[in-house]
């Protein structure tokens, strides 16, 4: 146990307080998924495993939105949102075991207006041109656009598809074949057909 808590101590990394929440990032990006992380250890720096908490969000008109942090392994807990609207988050980090109050964090997070596609609306011309010769492609500049039809393959592609029914393997299409055969047997035995 000794040398387990001297080896949490030394592979934690930045702060040393045993319990944390923090942000993946204090900046985020418009459509990006929001994450924080907890550690939970005691004083010797052995995790703590069965805790419960919870990330409190605030905006500027005060909705308020609640995600629970999940157990990923023992002693390291991770809530995340897919979506927040841009604005600024003041956020509340609670951590709990046994009805008891571990940390509570309080801090700010920000998520911009503009997401990453946004900020650079001209296309870089040379970076997809690599890309496409990379992956095998072709690049046609928008005023060159007419010769893609050129290096379009136009033949026709000829598609066939196979089912294969397995009559057997179906019990109940056995017995109905069984009983078909039975009404006939019976039916020719009746009026003398045979």
């Amino acid at each position: 146990m000794f040398f387990d808590g001297i080896i949490n101590w030394l592979s934690l990394q930045e702060d040393s307080d045993p319990i944390r929440i923090v942000p993946d990032k204090n900046i985020f990006s418009r459509g990006e998924k929001i994450g924080f992380n907890a550690s939970v250890y005691d004083l010797g720096f052995r995790p703590i495993s069965g805790a419960t908490g919870d990330i409190t969000l605030v905006d500027e008109s005060l909705d308020t939105t609640v995600i629970q942090l999940i157990e990923n392994k023992e002693g390291s807990y991770r809530a995340e949102i897919d979506l927040l609207p841009p604005g600024k988050y003041d956020y509340n980090g609670l951590i709990e075991k046994d009805g008891r109050t571990l940390k509570e964090t309080q801090s700010q997070i920000a998520v911009e207006t503009f997401s990453i596609e946004e900020y650079q609306r001209k296309p870089d011309f040379s970076l997809l041109s690599s890309i496409s010769q990379k992956t095998g492609g072709l690049f046609f500049r928008l005023d060159n656009i007419d010769s893609l039809y050129n290096s379009l393959n136009t033949e026709l592609i000829l598609e066939s598809r196979k089912t294969e029914i397995v009559l057997w393997n179906k019990f109940w299409l056995l017995a109905v074949f069984i009983l078909a055969l039975g009404v006939e047997w019976f039916l020719r035995k009746k009026y003398q057909l045979i």
